[in-house]
């Protein structure tokens, strides 16, 4: 089984660096041993190529690709949220049937389709 380990180490100016490895671990003669399958490099300069080296090892196992929440973007984002509740809200008040009953003692037939639309648009852009 393989896994990542990190190792530091003391130059001799007193400098502790870094190192990141592919470690093995496995089984000879009942005891557990361990071998450095890979090693990775100074753990700064992977901070910087951390997403290539990863993207690289998926393409070369043929595993599927990762994508890193910083490499999207977004275009456009519409609002349906505040749409949804104002529809749902103009049904449990039952407000397009006191428009229309209003209206149609006032008015009729296509007079008050276009003002019941143009209320229910001003309602909508007032609530925004």
């Amino acid at each position: 089984m393989a896994f990542i380990r990190t190792v530091k180490t003391r130059s001799s100016s007193g400098q502790v660096h870094e190192y990141v490895r592919i470690v093995e671990a496995y089984f000879e003669a009942g005891q557990r041993k361990q071998r450095v399958l890979a090693n990775l490099g100074n753990l700064v300069s992977l901070r910087k190529d951390i997403k290539q080296i990863v993207k690289g090892l998926l393409r070369v196992t043929g595993e599927e690709p990762l994508f890193f929440k910083e490499d999207l973007q977004n275009e456009r984002v519409q609002e349906y949220g505040l749409v949804y509740v104002v529809q749902k809200l103009w049904g449990y008040l039952e407000l397009g049937e006191a428009i229309s009953k209003s209206l149609t003692q006032t008015s009729r037939n296509q007079k008050v389709n276009h003002k019941r639309s143009a209320i229910s648009y001003q309602l909508v852009v007032r609530i925004q």
